[in-house]
């Protein structure tokens, strides 16, 4: 038995530790009792099945060595104990999850799913019906955005053509026979949160070896119109980053080593925050954040949450910022008393933009974690999700229930409780990205 266990009650963290001691994950007191040497657990999993809890005894064999004259009554304490603190120990850590459950709610999932040969697949999952519908055909789908302020029951569509540069897209029906209307092309897209406009990156050739014309487009899809923001035709410097928010759209501008995040309008750039790049922004215009240029060699391995080659330009994330947009406030960090967040994507917002499912890491631990954005000006703990298995995406409902796929299988997330979600009888599972529609 190991004398120095502990354990949070609030992030199920275990480790060495002193009782009373704060949590390296989250900062609560820890509970600390003699505990059997546990293996860790699987993170292979997307929920604590009830036939694992057999395998959650000590590795070693504790009556291997024992003196054959020791006595029966010091035998049957030991006993006594061991089941006692494993009981608190399971109580504590393991949730009775059952291996999967259905999805409720009264919204509509829309999901990708591979096909035999090539290819995608959108699939209408309406939960209210419990009917799957078979949707259009699609290639090369990297998100899905749901566009219901531009029209509801429209769906923006990301996709990465074969020379690497992005296509932004709508559908307006989702049947088998529809197909994506391109709005535009470029090196990056980025839509608003509700999908009633889109930004798309331009980047032209080094004319030397500093200088390139750089532009984004908006397209506004309530206005049927486009215009151009922001546009530069000798830029000596780069675009790293997009985002759009309800109106107005912001990007990071590199010069001569330095970021900052620009607003863009009349065509010129207007500085909002000097020293940092920006990884994204909610519908209420609350930003992440990343110090520096965003351009900094990472010190752990990324977490895989695209394809490889995604995105196009060699903009890093690192720790993680939360700004509300107000000159007079710093960002916030993300992370916990001893360890600042990494984050490397947002893979969803909250409809009501107070929390972001992101893929990164605190501290050694890796995976997708929930953040919170919204008042405050103290630093903010994630919460973990779950682990990232291979190629990941995510969606939050209006309840708030975190949905993620992630190396082709699905599960929810609600209360700190990780589920694998039960599909229609006859429904392909998910495999690419995904939206939540009400």
């Amino acid at each position: 038995m190991s004398a120095t266990g502990s354990f949070c009650l609030r992030c199920d963290w275990t480790g060495a530790g002193q009782k009373g001691s704060g949590c390296p994950e989250c900062g609560e007191p820890l509970f600390a009792m003699p505990v059997p040497e546990l293996r860790p657990e699987p993170l292979a999993g997307a929920e604590v099945a009830e036939d694992d809890r057999a395998e959650r005894h000590p590795a070693p064999d504790w009556s291997e060595g024992r003196r054959a004259g020791r006595p029966l009554l010091a035998l049957t304490v030991v006993g006594l104990v061991l089941v006692s603190v494993v009981v608190v120990w399971t109580n504590a850590h393991v949730r009775n999850v059952p291996r999967d459950a259905p999805l409720t709610g009264n919204g509509v999932l829309v999901y990708m799913s591979d096909i035999a040969g090539g290819g995608q697949r959108l699939w209408r999952w309406d939960l209210a019906t419990g009917k799957v519908a078979r949707g259009p055909l699609m290639q090369g789908t990297t998100e899905l955005v749901d566009a219901y302020q531009a029209l509801p029951g429209w769906i923006g569509v990301t996709s990465r053509l074969p020379d690497g540069r992005q296509q932004a897209s709508v559908l307006r029906f989702l049947g088998p026979d529809d197909a994506p209307v391109s709005l535009a092309t470029g090196d990056l897209v980025a839509w608003s949160a509700h999908g009633q406009s889109v930004a798309v990156l331009r980047r032209g050739p080094l004319a030397d070896r500093c200088h390139r014309e750089v532009s984004i487009l908006l397209v506004n899809l309530v206005l049927n119109s486009r215009e151009r923001p922001f546009h530069d035709d000798s830029l000596c410097g780069d675009v790293l980053s997009v985002g759009r928010a309800f109106a107005s759209t912001y990007f990071t501008l590199e010069k001569n080593g330095q970021a900052e995040i620009n607003f863009a309008g009349n065509g010129d750039p207007h500085p909002v925050l000097e020293g940092y790049s920006l990884i994204s922004i909610s519908a209420a215009s609350d930003m992440i954040v990343t110090p520096g240029t965003g351009r900094d060699p990472q010190t752990i391995a990324p977490v895989r949450t695209r394809a490889s080659e995604d995105p196009p330009m060699p903009f890093v994330h690192g720790a993680g910022l939360f700004w509300r947009g107000r000159p007079d406030q710093a960002p916030v960090a993300y992370g916990t008393a001893e360890s600042d967040m990494r984050i490397e994507r947002v893979l969803a917002w909250s409809p009501d933009a107070l929390h972001a499912l992101v893929a990164g890491s605190v501290g050694q631990r890796q995976g997708l974690f929930l953040i919170e954005a919204g008042p405050g000006e103290t630093r903010r703990v994630p919460i973990y999700v779950g682990p990232v298995l291979g190629l990941t995406y995510g969606a939050i409902t209006d309840e708030g229930t975190v949905l993620v796929v992630t190396d082709g299988s699905l599960f929810s997330w609600i209360d700190g409780v990780r589920r694998a979600v039960r599909l229609p009888e006859g429904a392909p599972a998910p495999t690419g990205p995904l939206v939540w529609t009400s």
